[in-house]
């Protein structure tokens, strides 16, 4: 239930740090779990995670700031679909028209790969000026949802910055 989960999410973001599995997973895994790999059922797209050098992220190898960041996401061949701003830095989605469901291990390797394939891509961009990307490629990864704070520093709203629907 879509509406319910909003509810959810919004209560725990008063005074919590909120995350999501993108891999939708078998069974109800309670706080603090975010799953394997090997059970994910699908996904609904492509993700990324760009970390932005600042206070939060003192690597110096790292995109200088958002607008940067967003400058080497206009490099990629394919926009996304949205941007959600995670308060010190960016989360591009590219997502399916449907969650991509798995019917076997097969395909669900078959996933893995894309979507490592799919963020060596965007490194390889990122490269190119001398910055890193972290690979968050598994597909049990868990990120902030939009609407919710990042509590790393002081607290920051995450949000959707861009939508694009044309992907």
């Amino acid at each position: 239930d879509p509406d319910k989960v909003a509810r959810v999410v919004t209560q725990l973001a008063d005074r919590n740090d909120v995350y999501f599995g993108v891999g939708v997973q078998p069974r109800d895994l309670g706080s603090h779990r975010r799953g394997e790999g090997k059970d994910v059922l699908g996904i609904p797209g492509l993700w990324a995670d760009f970390d932005v050098r600042g206070p939060a992220h003192k690597d110096p190898d790292l995109p200088p700031t958002k607008d940067a960041a967003l400058s080497l996401l206009g490099e990629f061949a394919l926009s996304p679909s949205l941007i959600v701003d995670s308060g010190h830095g960016l989360q591009p989605w590219w997502l399916f028209r449907r969650p991509w469901i798995f019917r076997d291990d097969e395909q669900r390797r078959k996933a893995q790969t894309l979507v490592r394939r799919f963020q060596a891509t965007l490194q390889a961009i990122a490269e190119n000026h001398g910055w890193r990307i972290d690979n968050t490629s598994d597909l049990a990864r868990v990120m902030r949802p939009a609407g919710t704070w990042n509590r790393k520093l002081e607290p920051v709203r995450v949000r959707i910055m861009e939508v694009n629907n044309a992907s």
